[in-house]
Protein backbone atom coordinates (compact mmCIF):
# COMPACT_ATOMS: atom_id res chain seq x y z
CA UNK A 1 0.00 0.00 0.00
CA UNK A 2 1.29 3.34 -1.05
CA UNK A 3 0.79 6.25 1.31
CA UNK A 4 0.20 9.67 -0.22
CA UNK A 5 -0.31 13.18 1.08
CA UNK A 6 -4.04 12.83 0.35
CA UNK A 7 -4.25 9.81 2.65
CA UNK A 8 -2.45 11.70 5.42
CA UNK A 9 -4.72 14.72 4.93
CA UNK A 10 -7.86 12.56 5.12
CA UNK A 11 -6.60 10.76 8.25
CA UNK A 12 -5.86 14.05 9.98
CA UNK A 13 -9.28 15.48 9.13
CA UNK A 14 -11.19 12.48 10.53
CA UNK A 15 -9.85 13.22 14.04
CA UNK A 16 -7.73 10.14 14.47
CA UNK A 17 -6.27 10.44 18.00
CA UNK A 18 -3.44 7.81 17.75
CA UNK A 19 -1.93 9.58 14.74
CA UNK A 20 -1.98 12.91 16.55
CA UNK A 21 -0.33 11.36 19.61
CA UNK A 22 2.36 9.66 17.51
CA UNK A 23 3.10 12.92 15.75
CA UNK A 24 3.27 14.82 19.05
CA UNK A 25 5.69 12.25 20.51
CA UNK A 26 7.88 12.37 17.41
CA UNK A 27 7.97 16.17 17.57
CA UNK A 28 8.75 16.10 21.33
CA UNK A 29 11.57 13.59 20.76
CA UNK A 30 13.08 15.75 18.01
CA UNK A 31 12.89 18.87 20.20
CA UNK A 32 14.40 17.02 23.16
CA UNK A 33 17.27 15.77 21.03
CA UNK A 34 18.10 19.20 19.68
CA UNK A 35 17.60 20.94 23.04
CA UNK A 36 19.53 18.52 25.28
CA UNK A 37 21.59 16.01 23.36
CA UNK A 38 23.38 18.37 20.97
CA UNK A 39 24.88 20.62 23.70
CA UNK A 40 25.88 17.50 25.67
CA UNK A 41 27.62 16.06 22.63
CA UNK A 42 29.50 19.33 22.17
CA UNK A 43 30.62 19.29 25.84
CA UNK A 44 31.71 15.65 25.55
CA UNK A 45 33.76 16.45 22.45
CA UNK A 46 35.34 19.46 24.20
CA UNK A 47 36.26 17.42 27.28
CA UNK A 48 37.68 14.67 25.08
CA UNK A 49 39.94 17.18 23.31
CA UNK A 50 41.07 18.62 26.69
CA UNK A 51 41.84 15.12 28.01
CA UNK A 52 43.89 14.25 24.93
CA UNK A 53 45.81 17.54 25.27
CA UNK A 54 46.50 16.88 28.98
CA UNK A 55 47.74 13.37 28.19
CA UNK A 56 50.03 14.75 25.47
CA UNK A 57 51.40 17.42 27.85
CA UNK A 58 51.99 14.84 30.59
CA UNK A 59 53.78 12.53 28.17
CA UNK A 60 55.95 15.40 26.92
CA UNK A 61 56.88 16.57 30.42
CA UNK A 62 57.55 13.00 31.57
CA UNK A 63 59.92 12.36 28.68
CA UNK A 64 61.82 15.64 29.29
CA UNK A 65 62.16 15.14 33.06
CA UNK A 66 65.47 13.79 34.26
CA UNK A 67 65.34 10.49 36.08
CA UNK A 68 64.90 11.00 39.79
CA UNK A 69 67.90 10.40 42.03
CA UNK A 70 67.79 8.20 45.06
CA UNK A 71 68.28 9.90 48.45
CA UNK A 72 71.75 8.37 48.64
CA UNK A 73 72.71 9.86 45.26
CA UNK A 74 71.32 13.25 46.31
CA UNK A 75 73.37 13.21 49.52
CA UNK A 76 76.51 12.19 47.63
CA UNK A 77 75.99 15.01 45.14
CA UNK A 78 75.49 17.52 47.97
CA UNK A 79 78.65 16.27 49.68
CA UNK A 80 80.72 16.54 46.51
CA UNK A 81 79.49 20.11 46.02
CA UNK A 82 80.81 21.07 49.48
CA UNK A 83 84.35 19.84 48.81
CA UNK A 84 86.96 22.61 48.59
CA UNK A 85 89.99 22.70 46.33
CA UNK A 86 93.05 21.04 47.85
CA UNK A 87 95.34 23.85 46.68
CA UNK A 88 93.54 26.27 49.04
CA UNK A 89 94.43 24.24 52.15
CA UNK A 90 97.02 26.72 53.43
CA UNK A 91 94.43 29.49 53.22
CA UNK A 92 92.01 27.39 55.30
CA UNK A 93 94.65 26.72 57.97
CA UNK A 94 95.36 30.46 57.99
CA UNK A 95 91.65 31.12 58.52
CA UNK A 96 91.66 28.85 61.59
CA UNK A 97 94.57 30.78 63.14
CA UNK A 98 92.98 34.10 62.17
CA UNK A 99 89.67 33.23 63.84
CA UNK A 100 91.51 32.11 66.98
CA UNK A 101 93.39 35.43 67.10
CA UNK A 102 90.10 37.37 66.71
CA UNK A 103 88.78 35.62 69.83
CA UNK A 104 92.01 36.19 71.75
CA UNK A 105 92.91 32.51 71.80
CA UNK A 106 96.46 31.31 71.41
CA UNK A 107 96.90 28.09 69.52
CA UNK A 108 99.76 25.99 70.80
CA UNK A 109 101.21 23.07 68.91
CA UNK A 110 98.81 21.47 66.48
CA UNK A 111 98.74 18.04 64.94
CA UNK A 112 98.13 17.70 61.22
CA UNK A 113 97.22 14.62 59.21
CA UNK A 114 96.34 14.28 55.54
CA UNK A 115 94.55 11.16 54.30
CA UNK A 116 93.11 10.19 50.95
CA UNK A 117 89.79 8.36 50.68
CA UNK A 118 90.11 6.17 47.57
CA UNK A 119 86.45 5.10 47.25
CA UNK A 120 85.24 8.69 47.57
CA UNK A 121 88.17 10.19 45.62
CA UNK A 122 88.65 13.04 48.10
CA UNK A 123 91.23 14.05 50.71
CA UNK A 124 90.64 14.49 54.43
CA UNK A 125 92.87 16.91 56.30
CA UNK A 126 92.65 16.66 60.11
CA UNK A 127 93.86 19.47 62.31
CA UNK A 128 93.90 18.80 66.07
CA UNK A 129 94.30 21.89 68.24
CA UNK A 130 94.79 22.19 71.98
CA UNK A 131 93.16 25.52 73.00
CA UNK A 132 92.74 27.27 76.34
CA UNK A 133 90.25 30.09 76.99
CA UNK A 134 86.80 31.08 78.16
CA UNK A 135 84.03 28.81 76.85
CA UNK A 136 82.14 31.60 75.00
CA UNK A 137 85.35 32.52 73.14
CA UNK A 138 85.97 28.89 72.26
CA UNK A 139 82.42 28.56 70.98
CA UNK A 140 82.67 31.74 68.85
CA UNK A 141 86.02 30.52 67.47
CA UNK A 142 84.54 27.20 66.36
CA UNK A 143 81.38 28.81 64.93
CA UNK A 144 83.35 31.47 63.02
CA UNK A 145 85.77 28.91 61.59
CA UNK A 146 82.96 26.66 60.38
CA UNK A 147 81.17 29.65 58.87
CA UNK A 148 84.30 30.84 57.02
CA UNK A 149 85.41 27.48 55.60
CA UNK A 150 82.56 25.69 53.85
CA UNK A 151 84.34 22.33 53.65
CA UNK A 152 85.29 22.28 57.35
CA UNK A 153 83.66 20.16 59.99
CA UNK A 154 84.32 19.67 63.68
CA UNK A 155 85.06 16.00 64.18
CA UNK A 156 85.96 15.83 67.84
CA UNK A 157 85.64 18.17 70.84
CA UNK A 158 86.99 17.52 74.29
CA UNK A 159 86.45 20.10 77.05
CA UNK A 160 88.10 20.01 80.45
CA UNK A 161 87.96 22.38 83.44
CA UNK A 162 90.40 22.11 86.28
CA UNK A 163 87.84 23.21 88.89
CA UNK A 164 84.14 24.03 89.00
CA UNK A 165 84.72 27.76 89.36
CA UNK A 166 87.53 28.01 86.78
CA UNK A 167 86.98 30.71 84.16
CA UNK A 168 89.17 29.08 81.55
CA UNK A 169 88.40 25.87 79.76
CA UNK A 170 90.95 23.60 78.24
CA UNK A 171 89.76 22.18 74.91
CA UNK A 172 91.05 19.81 72.30
CA UNK A 173 89.38 20.47 68.93
CA UNK A 174 89.71 18.41 65.78
CA UNK A 175 88.77 20.21 62.59
CA UNK A 176 88.45 18.22 59.39
CA UNK A 177 88.67 19.72 55.90
CA UNK A 178 87.18 17.73 53.01
CA UNK A 179 89.14 18.46 49.86
CA UNK A 180 89.10 17.60 46.19
CA UNK A 181 92.06 17.73 43.83
CA UNK A 182 92.24 20.63 41.40
CA UNK A 183 90.54 24.02 41.40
Amino acid sequence: MKLSFLDIDLALRHGSTPIWLAGAFALAAALLYFAAAQPLNARISERDRALKQAEADAAASHSMRAPEKSPLEERLTAFIETLCAKDRLTAFVGTVFEQAAKQGLALAQAEYKLDYDKPGAFSVYQMTLPVRGAYPKLRRFVDATLAEVSCAAIEDVDFKREAIGATETEARLRFVFYLKDGA
